[in-house]
């Protein structure tokens, strides 16, 4: 998982226009401010002081924009990690049965199939049931 970067937050060059979640807001609010300014909604005094009283509301929301990125892409890695480490234990139960009972078995998701020696299967069953209950 990769650090939250400041410069994800306020940019990399000395503009608001140059990117970062506090740029990119202070650009939008910016646009709407300039729009009300020539429709005579707002004098430029007004507009100035709504500017102003943005700025820490841009660097709070960016930093919470920052920090909801991470958890996202943190709880995705778990997600795969959480798959990967499935799949590695169902192979190793294949493996197992195939090695202690010395039949071939094929995998689909969720389950496992015998697919050779059938006079085996019930001995196979077994070995997954005592599998299923000594890990429930």
């Amino acid at each position: 998982m990769a650090d939250i970067l400041w410069s994800d937050i306020v940019g990399t060059a000395q503009t608001i226009e140059d990117g970062g979640y506090v740029g990119d807001l202070l650009a939008i609010a910016r646009a709407h401010i300039d729009d009300a300014v020539i429709k005579n909604r707002l004098t430029r005094e007004q507009a100035g002081e709504i500017y102003v009283a943005m700025i820490p509301a841009a660097f709070q929301q960016g930093i919470k924009f920052g920090m909801e990125e991470e958890l996202t892409e943190g709880n995705t890695n778990i997600a795969l990690w959480k798959a990967k480490t499935a799949e590695i234990e169902a192979w190793a139960t294949k493996e197992k049965i195939e090695a202690d009972f010395g039949v071939a078995v094929t995998m689909a998701p969720g389950e496992i199939t015998v697919v050779n020696d059938p006079a085996n299967i019930g001995n196979v069953e077994r070995a997954m049931v005592v599998q299923e209950t000594s890990t429930n």
